[in-house]
C-alpha cells in the first residue's frame, strides 16, 4: 500500500476530483486498477477521421476506488486500536 495513492484517493473521494500530473509515479496502476477515471476537458481532437475526447489532468473517484479506499482505511483503524490495546495491557502488567 502506497501512501500517496491513499492520499491521491482521499482528496477524489472529499473535494470530487484530484489533480494528477502526468509524470505521477503510480498513475498507470491507478488507472490500471480503475480505482480514479479521467474527467474530459471537453475538446475534441480527430483521429483517423474520428472524434476522440480529450481527457486533462483532473480525475474523480470510481466506486472500485472508494471501496479500496475504505477498505484499506477499516483495516489501518483496526490495527492502530489493537496496537493500542497491546500497549494498554503491556503498560498495566508492568505497573500492577
Amino acid at each position: 500500500m502506497q501512501w500517496s495513492i491513499l492520499i491521491k484517493l482521499f482528496i477524489a473521494n472529499f473535494k470530487g476530483k484530484v489533480t494528477i500530473k502526468s509524470n505521477y509515479k503510480y498513475l498507470q496502476y491507478i488507472l490500471k486498477e480503475n480505482l480514479l477515471s479521467a474527467t474530459r476537458t471537453g475538446e475534441w481532437i480527430d483521429v483517423g477521421g474520428f472524434p476522440l475526447p480529450l481527457t486533462g489532468d483532473e480525475f474523480t473517484i470510481t466506486h472500485k476506488g472508494t471501496t479500496w479506499l475504505f477498505k484499506r482505511v477499516d483495516n489501518f483503524i483496526t490495527r492502530i486500536i489493537a496496537y493500542a490495546a497491546l500497549i494498554i495491557s503491556f503498560l498495566t502488567f508492568l505497573f500492577k
